[in-house]
């Protein structure tokens, strides 16, 4: 059975074969679940997020301008430590 950042790692990679506009992926570690970011050109920069809950992981697609937006920013430095995992 794969531990929670090995299923990261590997979610992450199934989300970069699913959509071409990915920019990076960043995973915000938790013992008890996945949770990702994934920064992509594919949805809008209308300020929406788009969580997507399944089993034990939280994937959130946000745009890549809003990704460099100083809100994100500092919403992003409240999480718990974030790492990239995928480009």
């Amino acid at each position: 059975m794969l531990n929670v950042e090995q299923t990261a790692k590997l979610l992450a990679t199934e989300h970069l074969k699913e959509d071409e506009g990915i920019r990076k992926i960043l995973w915000a570690p938790a013992h008890d679940e996945v949770r990702l970011i994934d920064v992509t050109t594919s949805v809008s920069d209308r300020g929406e997020v788009l969580p997507f809950r399944f089993n034990c992981s939280l994937a959130m697609l946000i745009s890549h301008l809003e990704a460099q937006d100083t809100s994100y920013s500092k919403w992003r430095s409240r999480c718990s430590p974030m790492r990239v995992v995928a480009y």
